[in-house]
């Protein structure tokens, strides 16, 4: 691929400047060479002097002039990740699986999905276009629910929901997508899932919501849109979880979170909110 920093700053609709220079490739800032595009979100000289980069995209404000052509946009981060996406990021033509995934009979797969090794899929589970599962998980088995009879034994829920999961949505490694009890577990569009992530039965997740690694959700939660859900976190039964929310590091959830709030502890608090 190559491509000039002009139509890459007209793609963005940002601010050239210097001179033009043609661009093979990307990389981080630490690790570019002359050819290769790169970021930064900082106004300051000395990442501009530790670069091997001739093109960069930076902030549109910047306080001084890098000697370094400029892509400039308010959000540098951004506009690199679009960049990226567009021209540099390699997406398969149809529908990759590798040989070791197990897929059950009544599963349904869109197109251009990635799905990587030792993945199980099961029962009534319908997946969305371009979708990646990575290695390891497992959608659409029992939950974990047991009520114990009059002696003492442990007797099993029985499990006949759907797992919908949209289109847009990733997956991580290990991690597990139990199918509802009668109803639907569901996954809304563009939402990305961490390593070894585990959602209950009948939980139900917003679109472009980031669920970060080792979290969990019990069952019939409800969780809204471009919510982040930090590490290791936990949310109780039946809580609800409001859209642009946010929950910490190791958190509890026990009852529910408002949209626009940020809570933190276990049990988790409030501590700030729009």
């Amino acid at each position: 691929m190559r491509i000039s920093t002009c139509e890459l700053a007209d793609f963005l609709d940002a601010e050239h400047a210097g001179d033009p220079i043609e661009i093979m490739g990307v990389n981080s800032i630490d690790r570019a060479d002359q050819h290769e595009l790169t970021f930064c979100v900082y106004d300051d000289p000395k990442w501009f002097e530790r670069t091997s980069a001739e093109a960069v995209v930076s902030l549109s404000d910047l306080s001084f002039e890098p000697d370094a052509t400029l892509i400039k946009i308010d959000d540098p981060q951004l506009g690199f990740i679009k960049i990226v996406d567009e021209f540099f990021r390699e997406r398969p033509d149809s529908m990759e699986i590798h040989p070791s995934t197990v897929i059950g009979d009544d599963v349904e797969i869109g197109n251009r999905c990635e799905i990587g090794p030792h993945v199980h899929i099961r029962g009534d589970v319908t997946i969305g276009d371009r979708c990646i599962i990575k290695s390891g998980a497992s959608i659409g088995g029992d939950g974990s629910g047991y009520v114990e009879n009059e002696n003492g034994r442990l007797v099993k829920q029985i499990y006949q929901g759907k797992v919908i999961i949209e289109d847009d949505v990733e997956i991580g490694a290990n991690s597990v997508i139990d199918r509802g009890d009668f109803e639907e577990t569901i996954v809304e569009q563009g939402t990305k899932i961490d390593d070894l992530v585990h959602l209950s039965h009948d939980t139900v997740v917003g679109k472009h919501t980031m669920i970060n690694r080792g979290c969990s959700t019990s069952g019939t939660v409800t969780i809204g849109d471009h919510v982040t859900l930090n590490p290791h976190s936990a949310i109780a039964p039946h809580v609800e979880v409001g859209d642009r929310a946010e929950v910490g590091m190791n958190s509890t959830v026990l009852d529910n979170v408002e949209a626009g709030t940020t809570v933190v502890g276990s049990p988790a608090k409030v501590i700030n909110s729009d």
